[in-house]
Order: structure tokens, then C-alpha cells, then sequence
């Protein structure tokens, strides 16, 4: 089968047989409109009648300068139709309307391009740098430079803007010009980040452990017993972190209560607060922190109390568990292997890395002397189980 050879260009063939008809007819017509004068013309010759000849030409130029005339008419009147028709775009590009027309239209799109500016809500504080600062000059010039607003076709007072004040929930407002928040914060960051802060706070107060020296620097070492004891938790929340630091007497009830609630409304509703709430919680907080300036001695006398306490607990909890492990394992271990009896049946999960394993744990009796005894497993009896928060 022969390949079909196919060109890079595609030939217009419904366009050749149309110009080729067109021009084909419109010389055929040309040539019989001539034969009649050609006739006279040469019949006139013939008979040396030369006025025929003049007046036969120059009515032939008159007509074919009507019919130049009709038909330059014609395409004026088509474009004009046509340049008349509705476009997509506004046609006042250079060379499309006169100068001074584009010059008018430039003049007046600037001027709408300016008001625009001028009336969108937008951040001041940059125009009344620029303004303080030509007023500082126009004042060492001699003027009086006493600009109160900001804009050169619409003027805008910094202090009521048009616009209002613009504020969106769960972030402070964009403007410079409140000089309570500082721009573009976002409200649930700072609020996530408290407890660290506040356990910073606390912390902080730990006195320097007197076994260790100071270092070069003059920074010394904290107390590691008062730390733990001041510390938050990794399970504990915010409610249960203050009441442990209430409890310590190193913060005031109420000052604990109301931070408390503030930041649990700041933090868990499903509406992000505002402005006016995020500076209630910061004065909480500020009025929490001043609080925590000092602490107790008898938190440190505590905290020390219990690290003897666990040291001395640890201590006789190995001895008693290293001089009873033996008879334990053995009583265990012989009661077990008694039970065994030739036509008893163990239960179906019992093997032996399970007899090993009970004879390595302690009986009820000998849990109850151990101090530190392996918890009960969990069983299938329901209740009201209460869980630490």
C-alpha cells in the first residue's frame, strides 16, 4: 500500500476556484462591454468623423469615474458599518482616537486609579511617616506644615477612617495605629504557648543547688528537687498544672481561677476570640506572672523532704525485695509444680514459659510485704472508673 503524501501546507482550493471563476468572468465582461465602443470608435476612424471619436471616449471616461465613485462608496459606507459594531475592548489606544483625546482619557484613568487607592482600606502608618517628615521640613522652611490627613483627592482621617476600623476574629487588626497589639498577630499561636510560659515562670523561681559551683558565666546551677516539684506534667492540662502551683501557695486562687477560664475559653471555643478578649487574657496572665515573684520556703523544705523520703523508701525496698526473692520464687514455684497433679489438665494458656514467668512473680501474700508490688491486671468488672486528669 502506497503511503498518502501529505503536504506541510494545506491548499485552499475552494478559495483558487472562486478568484479564478470571479476574475475569469469579470474579464469576459470587460471585453464585451468594449466591443461596442471599440466599434463606433473605429467606424468613426474609418469615415474621418473625429468628433464622434472625442465625444464616445469622453462618455466612457464619465462612466467609469461614476462607477469608481459608487464603488469607493460603497466600501466607505461597509467599513464605517463595521468600524460602528460593538468591540470587547474600549478603543482609546494611541492611533485609535486623537492625541488629545488619549490625553484626556490617560488624565482621567489616573485620577480614577488615585480615588481608588485613596478610599481602599489600607494600613496609614507609612503615609504619616511621609507626612510628619515634609512637615518637619515645610517647619524649617518657614511653613506651617500641620497635615491631620491623609490623601490628595480624597482625605482620609487617620484617626476615622472611611472604612471603619478593620479587625478579623482570632487575629489582631493590620493597622499600625493601635497602639495596644502590634500588626498581624494571630491569636491562637500566643495562646498555645502560656503554659510553656508560665511553667518558665515557676521554674525560674527555683533557688541554685548548693552542690554544684558557679559557672564562669555567674549562672548557677537550679535546685533539681525543686524543678521536678514546680514542673508541669507531660498529662497534666492548664486547670491542673494552676491548682498544683495554687497548692503550693506559689499563686493566689483567684488570680489562678481567672486566667484559668479565660484561656480555656481562648483555646477550646470554636470561635476564635477578639481583640478585646485576647487583652483580657493577657492581663490575666500579666496579673498571674506578678503574682509568682517569690517562692515558698517551705515548698523547697517539701521538695527536699520527699527526695530523702524516695531515696530511703528505695533503699530498703531493694533489701527487702534482694533477701526474700529466693524463698518467694521457691514457695511459688513448689506450689505450682504441686498443683500438677498426673490427671489434672492445665488451663489453655499454660506453657511452659508461662510456669517460669509465675514462678518469677510473687504470691498475694508476699505482694502485700513488697513495697513496690506488680500491679492487678485489669479485669472484666465495669464500674465507674474514675482517671487521673
Amino acid at each position: 500500500m502506497v503511503k498518502r503524501l501529505r503536504l506541510p501546507f494545506r491548499i485552499p482550493f475552494f478559495r483558487i476556484f472562486y478568484s479564478t471563476t470571479y476574475t475569469t468572468l469579470f474579464l469576459l465582461i470587460l471585453l464585451l462591454l468594449a466591443i461596442t465602443p471599440a466599434t463606433l470608435i473605429y467606424t468613426a476612424l474609418r469615415a474621418s468623423a473625429f468628433q464622434y471619436v472625442f465625444e464616445i471616449g469622453g462618455v466612457y471616461v464619465l462612466v467609469i469615474i461614476f462607477t469608481l465613485f459608487i464603488y469607493s462608496s460603497r466600501l466607505y459606507t461597509n467599513r464605517s458599518v463595521l468600524a460602528a459594531v460593538g468591540k470587547s475592548w474600549i478603543p482609546v489606544q494611541p492611533g485609535e482616537v486623537s492625541k488629545n483625546v488619549r490625553k484626556g482619557v490617560v488624565n482621567a484613568a489616573n485620577r480614577c486609579a488615585l480615588i481608588a487607592f485613596e478610599t481602599k482600606p489600607r494600613n496609614l502608618q507609612p503615609e504619616l511617616i511621609r507626612l510628619k517628615k515634609q512637615d518637619d521640613h515645610s517647619s524649617h522652611d518657614g511653613h506651617d506644615g500641620d497635615s491631620t490627613t491623609v490623601g490628595k483627592i480624597v482625605h482620609v482621617d487617620p484617626q476615622r477612617p472611611p472604612w471603619g476600623r478593620v479587625s478579623h476574629a482570632g487575629w489582631s487588626s493590620p493597622s499600625q495605629l493601635d497602639a495596644n497589639l502590634a500588626p498581624h498577630i494571630q491569636f491562637r499561636t500566643v495562646v498555645m504557648e502560656l503554659p510553656n510560659l508560665v511553667e518558665a515562670r515557676a521554674v525560674s523561681l527555683a533557688p541554685p543547688d548548693t552542690s554544684f559551683d558557679i559557672l564562669k558565666d555567674g549562672t548557677a546551677t537550679a535546685d533539681e528537687q525543686v524543678v521536678s516539684l514546680l514542673s508541669r506534667k507531660p498529662t497534666a492540662d492548664m486547670r491542673s498544672y494552676l491548682a498544683q502551683l495554687s497548692s503550693l501557695g506559689l499563686i493566689p486562687p483567684a488570680a489562678g481561677q481567672d486566667f484559668v477560664q479565660r484561656y480555656e475559653h481562648a483555646r477550646f471555643s470554636p470561635i476564635p476570640i477578639n481583640e478585646a478578649e485576647f487583652e483580657d487574657l493577657m492581663s490575666a496572665f500579666a496579673h498571674l506572672l506578678a503574682n509568682m515573684n517569690q517562692l515558698p520556703s517551705r515548698v523547697i523544705d517539701m521538695a527536699h523532704s520527699q527526695s530523702s523520703e524516695l531515696s530511703s523508701s528505695d533503699t530498703s525496698s531493694l533489701s527487702s525485695i534482694s533477701s526474700r526473692s529466693d524463698s518467694i520464687s521457691s514457695s511459688i514455684a513448689g506450689s505450682v509444680f504441686r498443683a500438677r497433679m498426673p490427671g489434672s489438665r492445665l488451663p489453655s494458656f499454660y506453657t511452659p514459659r508461662a510456669s517460669i514467668s509465675v514462678a518469677r512473680t510473687p504470691s498475694p501474700t508476699a505482694r502485700r510485704a513488697v513495697p513496690y508490688s506488680t500491679p492487678r491486671p485489669h479485669t472484666s468488672q465495669t464500674g465507674n472508673t474514675v482517671y487521673p486528669g
